[in-house]
């Protein structure tokens, strides 16, 4: 799976940063940078939890097929995964509410 690389999340980064930054210039220039760090930042998020699995991930894959793998936690766990999505919410909110004051 594509997002589970190492480069994905710097990516996507970028291009939500330039995309918002090409909007309108300068001016958005820190709305820019907010965007490109969240996007990176939930784009990671993903792989993270992938290594919690058995399964793991393989960030460095086609290069290396090696898998990194935690295994706390099978995928289809609901308790580890309704925590996941817990967190995640928690962690949307608190984004807002620092977005917001």
């Amino acid at each position: 799976m594509p997002v589970t690389r190492f480069w994905v999340p710097v990516v996507v980064g970028l291009i939500v940063a330039g995309g918002v930054y090409s909007i309108g210039g300068g001016v958005f220039a820190q709305l820019a940078a907010i965007w490109g760090v969240a996007a990176f930042v939930s784009v990671t998020a993903h792989p993270l939890a992938d290594s919690l699995t058995p399964a793991g991930v393989a960030p460095f894959c086609p290069v290396s097929d090696a898998r990194y793998s935690l295994a706390l936690v099978q995928a289809s766990n609901p308790i580890a995964n309704g925590f996941l999505f817990l967190l995640g919410l928690a962690a949307t909110a608190t984004a807002v509410s620092i977005g917001v004051t």
